[in-house]
C-alpha cells in the first residue's frame, strides 16, 4: 500500500480500531556532494495513514535530516484510545528517550525530562489506563543489561520491572512479553521470549526459545466500547510540527 507523499515507511503500528496506521515516514529525499563525500538528506515524519483512503496526516515533521547521523523519530505507537502518539527520539544509535504528543504534534510529556540526560528509553507504549508507559533501556556495554521500565507520565516516576528488551503489553495490559539474551556478548548469543504478570510477587517465565522482538496485541482503553478517536486525515491539519529535543 502506498501513502500520499511518503517515499518510505517503517515502524508501523495499528490504531485500536484497525482503521489507521502510525509510522515513521521518509519524503523529500535529496543528495548533496559527490561520490564518497555525498550526504543524503530527507524529511522525516511521524505520520498517520487512513487505511481506507491512503491519505496521510503528518503529526511531526523534521525536514533536512541527514540520514547518516542517526534517526529523529522511531517506534511510534498509538495510545489505546487513539488520541495520543508515543514516539522514540534520538540523536544517535545509543541515546535518547521518548515523548508523548497529541495528534496536532504538541508534546505533552517527555522522558527523561532533562535534555542533557542521554540515557536510552526505547519502544514506548501506553497502558490502557492512559498513564503508565512501558519502555526499556538497552545494554550499552558488556557489563550492563537490558532493563525494562514502567514510567508514570503524570509524575515522571520510573520503576524498574525486570531485565529484558523489546517489551510489549499482553492480556489487556496486565502482563508483558519481552526478550532476554543468553551469552549476549559471545558467539553463542541467543534470545528467548519471556512473560511476566504485572502483579506483586510475579516472576518471569520463559515461553518461546530462540525468539526475539515480540509483537503485542493492540490495546483498547479502559471502559472502551471498541472505537478510537483517531481523526480522519481529510479533516485534520496537514502542517505537523517539529518537536525535536
Amino acid at each position: 500500500m502506498k501513502f500520499d507523499g511518503i517515499l518510505a515507511a517503517e515502524h508501523p503500528g495499528f490504531s485500536s480500531d484497525g482503521k489507521s496506521l502510525v509510522f515513521v515516514g521518509l519524503s523529500e529525499v535529496r543528495k548533496d556532494g559527490i561520490k564518497d563525500e555525498a550526504r543524503i538528506y530527507a524529511t522525516m515524519s511521524v505520520s498517520i495513514a487512513d487505511l481506507k483512503t491512503g491519505s496521510t496526516l503528518n503529526v511531526l515533521r523534521h525536514p533536512g535530516t541527514m540520514l547518516d547521523v542517526g534517526y529523529i523519530y522511531s517506534n511510534p505507537s498509538f495510545s489505546p484510545d487513539g488520541r495520543l502518539i508515543l514516539w522514540q527520539e534520538s540523536g544517535s544509535d545509543v541515546s535518547g528517550g521518548f515523548a508523548l504528543s497529541d495528534l496536532k504534534g504538541k508534546t505533552l510529556f517527555r522522558f527523561p525530562p532533562k535534555a542533557e540526560d542521554l540515557t536510552p528509553y526505547w519502544r514506548p507504549s501506553l497502558a490502557p489506563d492512559g498513564q503508565t508507559v512501558l519502555c526499556y533501556s538497552p545494554a550499552t556495554s558488556e557489563g550492563s543489561e537490558d532493563t525494562i521500565h514502567l514510567v508514570d507520565r503524570k509524575t515522571g516516576r520510573l520503576v524498574d520491572v525486570t531485565t529484558g528488551a523489546n517489551p510489549v503489553f499482553v492480556r489487556g495490559g496486565t502482563a508483558i512479553v519481552f526478550e532476554r539474551w543468553v551469552n549476549r556478548w559471545s558467539e553463542k548469543a541467543s534470545s528467548h521470549l519471556w512473560i511476566l504478570e504485572l502483579k506483586p510477587g510475579a516472576t518471569p517465565k520463559e515461553i518461546i526459545p530462540n525468539a526475539s522482538e515480540p509483537a503485542g496485541a493492540v490495546l483498547m482503553p479502559e471502559n472502551s466500547t471498541g472505537s478510537t478517536a483517531v481523526p480522519s486525515s481529510e479533516n485534520a491539519s496537514q502542517k505537523g510540527s517539529n518537536r525535536q529535543r
